[in-house]
């Protein structure tokens, strides 16, 4: 796979720009602050809907414009395709060959990316957010599914909190059902992320082992707030640890575990 043409309007400096590029090596050249690292930025929009740089949308609009747009077109073995994206004060619109997308889940994984910049290096010393938003952004582009699973997992999450934080009163009965809701969709994402990292750690090995001459081997370990010894427990486990903890949460107004 490889984007064949790139096009931008009014995104960061770049008023109306259209670039085409070739399989392969593509190296861009330019003065310092010329916009060559929005370029990339704007292909890894593109691609997952997000910067890399920014969390606010309204960073990437020129400067006393209203809306931005970009498009590309994307060459895969099983043929091309087009890609756009806009961004206005109403919200975002997803396009993927122009038949507009209803889900984020629907519109990534057409184009796959991979960044590396000086920041990654807090995968291994920052916070475990970022490694989960590792996993979250390279599941999302090769497992569709994963970011459904994800979304809904937040979803029931975030109306848990929020009937613990509302109501005095707490039924039980509507919590179980929540509870059965997040266990099934936490469940999900844990198997998805035990699967990949699995995967990880082999390719990382086999890269490694060619660097060290055999001398070193790559360990990598998921450890979620849901203790489990057994992937094929994890439903088991996780609803068991929600039951316990029910009067904590309660008591708190909230459930802070993090899968």
């Amino acid at each position: 796979m490889w984007i064949k043409e790139l096009s931008l309007k009014n995104y960061r400096n770049y008023k109306e720009s259209l670039a085409t590029f070739s399989p392969g090596l593509n190296i861009f050249i330019g003065e310092n602050a010329q916009g060559k690292t929005n370029f990339l930025e704007a292909i890894y929009f593109l691609s997952l809907t997000r910067s890399h740089r920014t969390r606010s949308d309204k960073d990437l609009i020129y400067f006393k414009e209203k809306q931005v747009s970009l498009s590309g077109k994307i060459e895969r073995q099983n043929g091309s395709l087009s890609l756009e994206i806009q961004l206005s004060d109403k919200g975002r619109i997803t396009k993927v060959n122009h038949l507009k997308q209803a889900r984020l889940s629907d519109y990534i994984g057409h184009m796959t990316v991979v960044l590396f910049a000086p920041e990654d290096l807090q995968l291994i010393k920052g916070a475990p957010s970022l490694r989960r938003k590792f996993l979250d952004i390279d599941l999302g582009q090769i497992k569709p599914v994963y970011l459904s699973d994800l979304t809904q997992y937040n979803h029931v999450l975030k109306q848990r909190n929020a009937y613990l934080k509302s109501n005095e009163k707490i039924d039980n009965t509507f919590l179980d059902v929540l509870d059965e809701q997040l266990v099934e969709f936490g469940s999900r994402v844990m198997t998805h992320r035990l699967d990949f990292i699995q995967k990880l750690e082999e390719q990382a090995n086999r890269h490694h082992q060619l660097i060290s001459n055999q001398l070193e081997k790559i360990t990598i370990d998921y450890h979620s707030s849901v203790h489990f010894t057994d992937k094929n427990d994890i439903k088991t486990e996780f609803l068991q640890q929600l039951q316990q903890k029910r009067s904590r949460d309660i008591f708190k107004k909230y459930w802070c575990w993090s899968s």
